[in-house]
Parts: C-alpha cells; structure tokens; sequence
C-alpha cells in the first residue's frame, strides 16, 4: 500500500467508526422513542379501546431499526477511501485523480520510481493539508454524533 493509501485508511477507519458510533446512537434513540410512545400509549388507555394498538409501539421500534441500518449502509460508503480521495481532491483545489489515483494504484506497468515520487508528493501534501481538506466530511460526522447524542437522550 502506497504512504497515500495509508494516510487515507487512517481517516477511513477513523470516519467509519464514527459513522457506526453515529448510527448506533440515532437508531437505539429512535427506537427507544418508538418503545416509549407504545408505553404513553398503554398509560392513555389506547390498549383497552384498541387491543391491536400494542402494535404500534414495537412497529415503531422495527422501523427505528431497519431505518438505522439503512442509514449506516448509506453513510459508509462516504467513508471509503476513494470517496475520501475524490473529497480531498475537490477541497483541496487537486487535479481529479491526484490523490485517488495514488491511493488505489496497483502496480501493472510504468516507472515504480515516478509513482513512488508522485506518491512522496501526494503523501506530503496530506500531510500539510489533507486534514484541512477533510473538514466538511469531519464536520458532517459531528453533526451526526451530536444528532445522534441527542435522539438517544430524547429516546
């Protein structure tokens, strides 16, 4: 694996496990939301006017998960490394390909120095300022963990 390859599975892994933290958080609040609403149901006396109504609250709850399964299957695809290449590329002001192509680069042909030239280039640039270039998909992963902080604190 190239320097740039490593560097990008380093925030992947990073972003992933935010990401699952996120969905976790989000789908057991939603679901104890669900489960809570078929309780202040059962305390309002819908039970005994509407027998089925028990259902309500553990649909609810179903729903809740398969919703935060579907949304973490979503989110992680943002989190692989090409998708994170494309995205330092376009903050960063890059030339498409630049850091993606370098992170999913297999040897086939060609001169291994100039690639292992581009990818010192590649690698140091990410250092300097690859962080920078991932602060709107850093920005995304707090807003989930804090939505997801507060679904589970309302759950």
């Amino acid at each position: 694996m190239t320097e740039t390859g490593k560097w990008l599975d380093r925030r992947r892994r990073e972003l992933a496990r935010r990401t699952l933290g996120a969905g976790l958080l989000l789908t057991v609040g939603f679901t104890l939301f669900a489960l809570g609403v078929g309780v202040l149901l059962g305390f309002a006396g819908i039970y005994q006017l509407l027998p089925p109504a028990v259902l309500f609250g553990w649909i609810g709850a179903v729903v809740a998960l398969a919703w935060g399964v579907r949304w973490y299957r979503r989110r992680r695809r943002a989190t692989q490394a090409g998708d994170l290449a494309r995205e330092v590329e376009m903050s960063g002001g890059l030339r498409e390909g630049s850091i993606r192509g370098l992170a999913e680069w297999v040897p086939a042909s060609g001169s291994s120095s100039l690639a292992a030239l581009a990818d010192t280039r590649a690698s140091g640039w990410l250092d300097r300022h690859g962080s920078d270039a991932l602060a709107s998909v850093q920005a995304r992963s707090n807003r989930h963990l804090r939505a997801g902080g507060v679904t589970l604190l309302a759950g």
